[in-house]
């Protein structure tokens, strides 16, 4: 049985030249405000975003299969049908993985399993040919970059992508009382005390995996905090007010 090739052989080069919007779920979340019409784009996001009304509503693709640390959306993450297909991390290493969502039970959910591999564990590699070898990455948003980018868009806006999974959610911080910039400190202070760790080192294999395998895709970083620098930047005028508080005395700092 091919995993990968029951899973994605469909979509291969589906939105051949359409920009495509990933969102996860990084406090700068809750500062995004559309790039143009939801029909110029395919929207994809992964785990917690569908907390948010707003996204929830225009994803085509959803991406999820954690069955630790998820209280927050879990039971809403089964139930939700995004427009084209849901994604789950069921298998590691061509095995059900107890941390995931068993195969059986995805399907159950209308997902569609699929098969990854931790950069950490066995010959695991960023490449194209996501059909016959395992999709890679330490967490769901590498992984999902790497599928969405196999559908054949032109362009990649990646939004939310400021927090790590110490980090904290959009969807907390109502509830903390806390001003929204200082969600964005609290971010960008955890982020850097692991930039030259596993996440800082798994964004980096994006980076050059895209360079190689994607070099005429343009992926661009909307109002990022944790992905500054990596990619192309694009800061929206109604963030820049928090995003200079969030980065002021540290404009010069090594990242």
């Amino acid at each position: 049985m091919n995993i990968n090739k029951d899973a994605f052989e469909d979509i291969k080069d589906i939105h051949k030249g359409k920009a495509g919007i990933l969102y996860a779920s990084g406090p700068s979340l809750n500062y995004y405000r559309p790039l143009g019409p939801d029909n110029k784009f395919i929207h994809a996001g992964v785990n917690g975003v569908i907390l948010n009304k707003d996204v929830r509503d225009r994803l085509d693709y959803y991406f999820y299969g954690d069955t630790k640390r998820q209280g927050a959306y879990l039971e809403k993450a089964h139930k939700f049908q995004p427009k084209l297909a849901k994604f789950v991390h069921s298998y590691r290493n061509n095995e059900p993985y107890d941390r995931h969502l068993n195969p059986t039970e995805a399907v159950s959910y209308g997902g569609i399993p699929y098969n990854e591999c931790p950069p950490s564990e066995g010959n695991c590699r960023y490449t194209k040919d996501i059909i016959n070898t395992p999709v890679v990455g330490g967490g769901v948003g590498y992984r999902a970059v790497q599928i969405f980018l196999f559908t054949g868009i032109s362009k990649l806006y990646l939004v939310g992508f400021d927090a790590s999974q110490e980090a904290i959610r959009f969807y907390k911080t109502a509830n903390e009382g806390k001003a929204p910039s200082q969600d964005l400190v609290e971010g960008f202070n955890t982020d850097l005390s692991i930039r030259k760790g596993l996440y800082h080192d798994d964004w980096m294999a994006v980076k050059k995996f895209v360079n190689e395998e994607y070099k005429d895709v343009d992926v661009i970083s909307v109002n990022p905090v944790y992905l500054k620098n990596y990619f192309r930047d694009h800061i929206q005028n109604e963030f820049k007010d928090e995003y200079v508080k969030a980065y002021k005395g540290r404009e010069d700092e090594e990242y």
